[in-house]
Parts: C-alpha cells; sequence; structure tokens
C-alpha cells in the first residue's frame, strides 16, 4: 500500500516491538470514541488524526517522517516530526523536531502555528517565514537561524534554551541571528551563553496583563545553569 488512505475507526494493536508502519498510504484514525495504538507502535510515515473522544499512544512517544494532520484542538501526546513543513497547521499540541533525518537544518517553507509547545531538537531557518508557538525549547546543538528581515517568532510564553555553548552564535552557524524579530510575552532563559544576536536582529519583551489589568513581570536570565 504506496497511495491513498487507511481510515481506523477502532484501536491498533501490533505484536512486533518497534513498529513502524512506513509505506505511503495515509493513516487516519477516525474513531468518534476513544482510541488506543499499542505500546509496540513507534511510528508513522503519514498520519492524520480525527478521533473525537481521547486518543492513547501507550508508547508516549510518536514519530512522523511525513505529513501530519489533526483536526482535534487537543492533542495529548507530545509528537516527533521530521520537518515542520510536513505539518498542517495550526496544530493544537506539541510537537519536536527531531535531529535523525537531517544533517544541517529545516528550511521552512511556510508560516508555523502552534498551539502548543515546540521543542527544538534540530536548526530552523525561517527564510522569512514565521513561527507562532505558546513555548518554545532549544536544545543540544540545534538552533535558530534569522538572516531575513520578515523572520518572526511569536512566543506567547516562554523560551528556554538548553543548547551547547556557542549553538546560537556565528560560531555555530554563519549570520545566525542578524535579522528579523523575536517577540516574547513570558519569561526567557538561556544556558552556556548560547544567545547571541547581532546587525538587524531584535528581541522584543511584551509582557500580558492579569485579570486585574497589570502587566506581569517576565524573568530574564542569562547563565550557565537554567
Amino acid at each position: 500500500m504506496q497511495k491513498g488512505s487507511l481510515i481506523v475507526n477502532g484501536d491498533i494493536h501490533t505484536s512486533e516491538r518497534d513498529t513502524y508502519f512506513d509505506f505511503g498510504t495515509k493513516i487516519i484514525l477516525n474513531s468518534s470514541e476513544s482510541q488506543t495504538v499499542d505500546y509496540n507502535v513507534k511510528g508513522f510515515k503519514n498520519l492524520e488524526i480525527n478521533t473525537k473522544d481521547t486518543i492513547t499512544f501507550e508508547n508516549g512517544y510518536i514519530t512522523v517522517t511525513g505529513s501530519l494532520k489533526s483536526t482535534r484542538k487537543n492533542n495529548e501526546t507530545e509528537i516527533c516530526v521530521t520537518s515542520l513543513n510536513n505539518v498542517e497547521y495550526p496544530y493544537y499540541g506539541d510537537l519536536y523536531l527531531s535531529n535523525d533525518y537531517f544533517d544541517y537544518k529545516d528550511q521552512l517553507k511556510k508560516d508555523v502555528l502552534i498551539y502548543g509547545n515546540l521543542s527544538l531538537g534540530n536548526s530552523v531557518e525561517l527564510d522569512g517565514k514565521s513561527i507562532t508557538v505558546n513555548n518554545l525549547y532549544i536544545s543540544g546543538s540545534s538552533s535558530l537561524i534569522m538572516n531575513n528581515e520578515k523572520d518572526y517568532i511569536k512566543v506567547l510564553n516562554d523560551m528556554k534554551i538548553y543548547s551547547a555553548a556557542d549553538s546560537m552564535t556565528q560560531s555555530h552557524y554563519p549570520y545566525i541571528l542578524t535579522d528579523g524579530i523575536i517577540e516574547i510575552s513570558g519569561n526567557f532563559s538561556c544556558s552556556n551563553n548560547s544567545f547571541v544576536a547581532s546587525g538587524n536582529h531584535k528581541v522584543i519583551f511584551s509582557p500580558v496583563k492579569d485579570e486585574n489589568g497589570e502587566y506581569i513581570n517576565q524573568e530574564i536570565i542569562f547563565g550557565r545553569n537554567r
């Protein structure tokens, strides 16, 4: 099965450990009730989630290497994707960008809108596009590449960088943060002095107001152990 769609109205069970549905057919989870995906299922190539009630991935961690779409307003399980370009937006839930399938970076070809958390395990070049996300986490040797005046990131809550030293500076990739805007409404923290911007790049701290109309304080931390 290399084309078309396979609609699954019930649960998915398999006795084979680390099962990966890597054929081209799109798997559509389409139950009006709860659905469960067996612990042995590791991932899919193309996945669409339309389950009306709760959906449980017993593995707790699913990888999608091709297209990902979900009509659900609340996806409880973080899904690992190999490119942000393969996701249909807006996406409601948490995504992790894997570095297992790219040697260099994921270059955006469309705007990203995630009502959830985005964790970067691989570098992302915005290339004139935008990212809007609840919380942004950057770890390992991953980085943001922003060198276009149209590059824009809106973080509705917190941005945390756990990258290795110099991972977001010009010693890691040339012209890493030289243009565009990052706007943060929550807290910002960075380890190992790994956030260094230059040129026309701008960071805007835009706090939100509480129920009394008062601005909520923002915490900004640069340090090795945060």
